[in-house]
């Protein structure tokens, strides 16, 4: 059953222009990380990559920078001009979600007596990242990407994926 064009709809006009806008959104965001075979693929991509961690703190990270990865080949493979951020941009992005990773992994290594008695929780990781991030310039990061281009290609790894 179709809805006539002139149909009026019911409820608040500010919901359907909500519906717009965010139908707008997944419609650009959608083109540059996934397909149209796999909509989802770039979820399911980083749910894989969050198996390889135990603890959840890291599975969370691992995730969102596997859907970082995804986006990347999903342009780059596909051969497709990007309708949202730049390239620079996502991987730029997958430095920072690194960087940040780090330094959570590196704080929750200290122990927590020695944190509190120097300095809060927070500003313990916000110098741990802006120490990683002072030392890396556009080397680094292409080293970074690199790495994990060579990782996702590994063999060991991806037989991960399929258990």
């Amino acid at each position: 059953m179709s809805i006539d064009q002139n149909h009026k709809r019911h409820g608040s006009p500010i919901f359907y222009k909500l519906l717009e806008e965010m139908a707008e959104t997944h419609d650009k965001k959608s083109h540059d990380y996934a397909s149209n075979s796999d909509p989802a693929g770039n979820y399911h991509f980083a749910g894989q990559l969050s198996k390889l961690f135990d603890n959840p703190d890291d599975a969370g990270f691992i995730g969102r920078i596997g859907e970082k990865i995804y986006r990347l080949a999903n342009l780059e493979n596909g051969n497709k001009v990007v309708r949202n951020e730049s390239i620079e941009d996502t991987e730029k992005d997958i430095c920072v979600i690194t960087a940040l990773w780090v330094a959570d992994r590196r704080f929750r290594r200290i122990p927590i007596q020695s944190v509190s008695n120097q300095m809060s929780a927070s500003d313990a990781a916000q110098c741990e990242i802006i120490e990683f991030a002072k030392n890396l310039d556009v080397e680094g990061i292409k080293s970074i990407i690199n790495y994990l281009r060579r990782a996702m290609s590994d063999k060991e790894l991806a037989s991960k994926f399929s258990e």
